[in-house]
């Protein structure tokens, strides 16, 4: 059953005939240089989630790839999990996110929920550019947790699930500066983390938010959209049909996980290295390299 569900499971496997022959353009177009700082997972993102490019898939691929690590070089991000970034408990206090259980296939369980958020808040204290950077904290914490897992489940994951709970949301909750918010964060995600989502989930929407979702839409790739399910009083039993077990989420949903803060996973992967993978012509990953070595890509 394992061996068929990595299988089935985009995300292990090697590259496709078609994604190779952009692959190989993508490292003469990239150059030595850059390739020895392409990670991993931003590989196999970038080169699959390219398909959506209907003309010049390979330049504009390797344009992603380029703005992604001058991003990360400008904004220390490769060691931004070491890094003691001030206010942090002002951030997690004010946008609380909870981690909790996988997928069948793996995926790691994001929830978030508005009525806990304090976006006007926060940007009163702190400058959007320190809001994004603690976020940038938390996703890279999220794909070092992907990693670990990818080593312990034996095939690779670099996508999770978001579930996003509006229950008891008034217009007050949306702020003009939570939605100012949202929007810098959906834009870190789409630019930065590109192809990590595998689903959303957003439950009890009040029908006010159909207006603030069309404002928010404006921000999102359309690959992402078709992602995102907009579920009814019956979300769990949407969640179960994909897979989730109820042992993976929070007691207020009816399952039994506790959960983990983000804070706390921020701390506990502090110590990871986002280091990057040598890529060499067909993509095979060593799973069984330690976290703390720099994995190989190598020829089958």
């Amino acid at each position: 059953p394992g061996e068929k569900m990595t299988l089935e499971l985009e995300e292990a496997r090697p590259l496709d005939q078609d994604d190779e022959q952009i692959a190989t353009e993508l490292r003469k177009l990239l150059g030595p240089a850059a390739m020895s700082r392409v990670s991993e997972d931003m590989w196999y993102r970038i080169v699959r989630g390219g398909r959506c490019f209907t003309s010049k898939r390979a330049e504009r691929s390797a344009k992603m790839i380029q703005e992604q690590l001058q991003w990360r070089a400008q904004n220390g991000v490769d060691q931004i999990l070491s890094r003691n970034i001030p206010d942090d408990k002002l951030f997690h206090e004010c946008w609380p996110t909870m981690f909790y259980g996988k997928d069948k296939w793996g995926h790691v369980i994001m929830v978030e929920r508005l009525q806990d958020m304090h976006g006007a808040y926060l940007r009163a204290h702190m400058s959007d550019e320190d809001i994004v950077l603690h976020r940038t904290q938390v996703m890279e914490a999220l794909q070092a947790e992907k990693k670990r897992l990818s080593k312990k489940l034996g095939h690779r994951v670099y996508k999770h699930i978001v579930i996003f709970d509006m229950s008891s949301l008034s217009m007050s909750d949306f702020s003009k500066s939570t939605r100012t918010l949202i929007n810098h964060l959906v834009k870190l995600s789409s630019d930065q983390y590109t192809e990590t989502l595998w689903h959303m989930y957003i439950i009890n929407a009040p029908f006010v938010f159909r207006a603030v979702w069309q404002a928010v839409k404006a921000f999102v790739e359309p690959d992402t959209i078709r992602k995102i399910k907009f579920t009814g009083g019956k979300y769990v039993d949407a969640m179960l049909v994909d897979g989730i077990p109820l042992s993976s989420l929070p007691e207020r949903f009816g399952g039994s996980h506790s959960g983990e803060s983000a804070k706390d996973l921020v701390e506990r992967n502090e110590h990871s290295e986002a280091l990057p993978f040598r890529i060499e012509g067909k993509d095979r990953v060593q799973l069984d390299q330690p976290c703390s070595k720099r994995a190989v890509l190598v020829g089958a």
